[in-house]
């Protein structure tokens, strides 16, 4: 019943609707986005795990995300502890195992690069310590 220009919604959301539609829209493609969480409110940047982990089990796309958002990596958690995503067009459960996310941490050692593959548990726990702080900060900040 209303129209709403582009323009008077936040930048988040007019930086994030192709990716959207995308998501929504392809099939069996490889994907690869940098930070599709920027400039969204943090229920949002979770409702794009969502969407990713949507986009990956029911439309076949595959996914090479680079991310900073805690709130998309605890989204995966909770979906993984969950056993799956409510965020779905057809209104049905989509299972979610850890064998469906890959994390890999890219972090600098001296002038190189290096990965590190972070293990999720079947209850979405890491498994793996991140070696570069990335949760440290926020329990640094907290207390």
């Amino acid at each position: 019943k209303y129209w709403i220009s582009y323009r008077d919604v936040g930048l988040g959301y007019s930086l994030s609707l192709t990716f959207i539609l995308t998501c929504l829209l392809e099939s069996n493609k490889c994907i690869l986005v940098e930070e599709p969480e920027v400039h969204l409110h943090p229920k949002l940047q979770g409702d794009i795990m969502d969407l990713l982990l949507y986009s990956a089990l029911e439309r076949g796309n595959q996914f090479i995300v680079e991310t900073h958002s805690e709130n998309m990596l605890f989204r995966a958690q909770k979906c993984i502890r969950k056993g799956k995503t409510s965020l779905n067009p057809y209104k049905k459960d989509i299972k979610i195992s850890s064998q469906d996310l890959g994390i890999n941490n890219v972090y600098r050692v001296k002038n190189e690069s290096a990965v590190q593959k972070i293990e999720l548990d079947s209850k979405g726990d890491f498994r793996t310590h991140w070696k570069d702080g990335f949760f440290s900060e926020r329990l640094d900040d907290l207390f």
